[in-house]
């Protein structure tokens, strides 16, 4: 049995409804239906009838529902003991490279709890390359955009900012007061790579409106994409973070009629790990 079953298990108990669990966990319905069916199978009974109302509790539900609630108490107990042993202990901490080279820094900086000794940063590329970090305990907690990911991981919002155009002062869109997405629904952009939230987020966006994504160079970092429009050589849809970065020659302009937005959350395997990560972010 799996302890992200029971958690499954008790958010469902606890909102009466399959779709309200599954949003509160991050993932879809047809994968908190599993988890529970993966529970109902290791006990040999039904959970849960459906109602007008709802979800009901069989007798066999209610029973398993009191000592699913111990056992998820036991569990996170250990957590709290486990994180407090580690409070002393590096904190490693997951991230795209834009969060590492202007987020972190900044919050780091504002923190009176923040100690370089007791934090260690990493960066990657693709969503999986995080989860699977987490997952297997290289990371403590991940800094990302999690909405278009399913996993049974503790998440927190922490910011939201716009994905913006940048191009360079010469470029023809420098000359309008207003960029629309009519102005870059044909161009061909400098690109962040597959698999990042930005790039996802993008892609979404264009085929909502019925039209592709088109990607002129694909470039690993965001920095080297700056560098390459301060030559003139092309234009970029990027996080806002990079907007502090930019050399006199860049703009950086909001599209005004398309929604461009990245949530960035704080993902952990537990409460108190999450607690020792925030602490560090704390201004």
């Amino acid at each position: 049995m799996r302890i992200e079953w029971l958690e499954a298990f008790q958010k469902t108990v606890e909102t009466k409804s399959f779709t309200k669990a599954s949003e509160q966990l991050h993932m879809s319905q047809p994968a908190l239906s599993k988890q529970i069916r993966s529970l109902e199978s290791y006990f040999g009974c039904q959970l849960f009838v459906r109602s007008a109302s709802g979800v009901v509790l069989t007798k066999e539900g209610e029973l398993l529902i009191k000592a699913g609630n111990e056992i998820v108490e036991r569990v996170q107990k250990a957590h709290r003991e486990l994180a407090e042993l580690n409070e002393e202990k590096q904190v490693v901490i997951g991230s795209w490279p834009s969060i590492a080279s202007s987020f972190l820094p900044q919050k780091f900086r504002q923190s009176e709890n923040f100690r370089a000794e007791k934090i260690s940063i990493k960066t990657s590329h693709t969503f999986s390359d995080l989860m699977t970090g987490l997952k297997e305990n290289v990371y403590d907690g991940i800094l990302m955009d999690d909405r278009f990911v399913e996993h049974h991981f503790l998440s927190e919002l922490l910011f939201i900012e716009p994905i913006m155009l940048y191009f360079h002062k010469d470029h023809p869109l420098a000359e309008k007061k207003e960029v629309t997405f009519s102005d870059i629904e044909e161009a061909s952009f400098l690109s962040l790579p597959e698999g990042c939230d930005c790039r996802i987020i993008i892609e979404k966006a264009f085929e909502e409106k019925g039209k592709p994504y088109n990607v002129a160079s694909e470039i690993e970092f965001g920095q080297s994409i700056l560098g390459f429009i301060s030559a003139n050589l092309g234009i970029a849809l990027l996080p806002k973070l990079f907007s502090g970065m930019i050399s006199p020659e860049i703009r950086a302009v909001e599209i005004s009629d398309i929604a461009l937005n990245r949530h960035i959350s704080l993902i952990s395997n537990n409460k108190e790990t999450g607690k020792i990560i925030k602490n560090y972010l704390k201004d």
